[in-house]
């Protein structure tokens, strides 16, 4: 990355940082960081390319753009992340030029290194949107080609990132830089494509408008889970049996299949409801699921019909030769279980954590609204529900993604029923007591 200051670089510390650089070369490319109050550029000599950061206040700075010729002089300085930067503390415009034409060059070959530090721009479906929670003010999109994701940070507000989410699922370019290496604190991310403003960002091919032109989800079963990014939006028809989180929901469809949704915004569909979904196909090697969807409504809720099977925690999760065997035909099938409430959470959401045979099962008791008054800790319950098991997705390189937990997700009100209030004299009160 600082080849360009290693052949100029004066007083050089062993590892070059601390060291004076001197450089001149033509601006590749400049934005200005506005949270940080600098000026940010791509300088390229015959050395090679390096990155520079300057104080934004200075005139001579705000006047250098692409295509020109500049110098500058600073240090050299490791940031606290351990990154080495360059700091520019004299800039000089030496020569105006015409703007830098950027280069074509798809997903692969910028994770592939072909174009670091070049003017490129690239194409793929966007796939996310959203604020960086490490600094504020940048904006983390998600752009897939056809085997590969790359990382593209650009600056912007509340605005600027609703207008990245209403672009979700479409084709669109980016004009900006690829670096080797991000020197914030995102330290093993790899290649993170640079785009100086989201104007440089721009919509090609806009998803489909009507869900009858969507393909159906049962078409992509055979898709290697390589070539699942680059897939546009899908549908999903079902009955909702689960509902919970705020934003997720399991259906069963026709075929007696069920896949997962996650939705983009509330509300969630009932409990019951048939809808048709929308959204981007993902896999967790367990089921097909849908992001970032959008949902209507084709017939009401119907009351299941099935009556909930008693369960315990080994019917559910066996040891069989000291290994864990998840009993996968009751994911998405009606349950209940017995057991005593150990912690109720109201922080967003509705939770009971329920010991039954040593074991703590969670509950997702969003359907119940606010627990009444009888609903302690401590108290020995009856919980109904649909069990949803949750794989291990987000471990991307693990050999095998696994299921690990399941949730048993309340329908109604009526799914949990306090068979035993609990026992006054507690070890709190007791101590009171004594």
């Amino acid at each position: 990355m600082f080849a360009a200051f290693l052949a100029v670089a004066q007083t050089a510390c062993g590892d070059g940082t601390n060291s004076e650089f001197r450089l001149r070369g033509r601006i590749v490319y400049a934005r200005n960081d506005v949270y940080a109050e600098r000026r940010v550029f791509v300088v390229e000599d015959p050395n090679g390319p390096a990155v520079i950061f300057c104080d934004a206040g200075d005139a001579s700075v705000k006047a250098i753009k692409p295509g020109d010729v500049a110098s500058f002089e600073g240090m050299l300085r490791v940031n606290a992340y351990g990154k080495s930067l360059a700091y520019g503390t004299v800039c000089r415009l030496l020569a105006t030029g015409s703007p830098v034409t950027p280069v074509d060059a798809d997903v692969s070959e910028l994770l592939d290194g072909k174009f670091d530090f070049k003017l490129a721009r690239t194409t793929g479906m966007l796939r996310d949107a959203t604020f960086s929670e490490t600094y504020s003010g940048w904006i983390i999109l998600v752009v897939c080609g056809r085997m590969e994701r790359i990382f593209i940070s650009v600056q912007g507000d509340e605005a600027t990132l609703e207008r990245f989410r209403r672009l979700i699922g479409s084709k669109v370019s980016a004009t900006g830089v690829c670096i080797p290496s991000d020197p914030s604190a995102r330290m093993t991310v790899g290649r993170t494509f640079k785009v100086a403003s989201a104007d440089d960002i721009a919509e090609v091919k806009p998803p489909p408008e009507c869900s009858a032109r969507v393909p159906d989800i049962g078409e992509i079963s055979s898709t290697r889970e390589s070539e699942m990014p680059s897939l546009g939006y899908h549908r999903a028809r079902g009955r909702v049996v689960a509902a919970w989180h705020k934003r997720k929901a399991l259906i069963q469809m026709a075929d007696g299949s069920f896949v997962g949704i996650e939705f983009a915004n509330p509300p969630l569909p009932r409990f019951g409801e048939t809808i048709e979904a929308v959204g981007l196909p993902e896999s967790d090697l367990f089921r097909l699921n849908l992001v970032n969807a959008s949902w209507k409504s084709l017939a009401p809720p119907v009351p299941d019909a099935r009556k909930p099977a008693p369960v315990t925690p080994e019917t559910i999760v066996s040891i069989q030769n000291g290994h864990s065997l998840v009993n996968c035909s009751l994911h998405g099938s009606p349950v209940s279980i017995e057991g005593v409430i150990r912690s109720i959470s109201t922080d967003g959401s509705v939770q009971i954590h329920v010991e039954c045979d040593r074991s703590v099962l969670l509950v997702d008791a969003d359907a119940m609204g606010t627990p009444p008054s009888g609903m302690a800790v401590g108290a020995k319950v009856r919980v109904c529900g649909t069990c949803v098991f949750e794989p291990d997705s987000q471990r991307r390189l693990s050999t095998f993604p696994q299921l690990k937990n399941f949730t048993l997700v309340m329908r109604s009100p009526d799914d949990i029923v306090v068979l035993e209030s609990p026992p006054w004299l507690t070890t709190r009160r007791l101590f009171v007591v004594i």
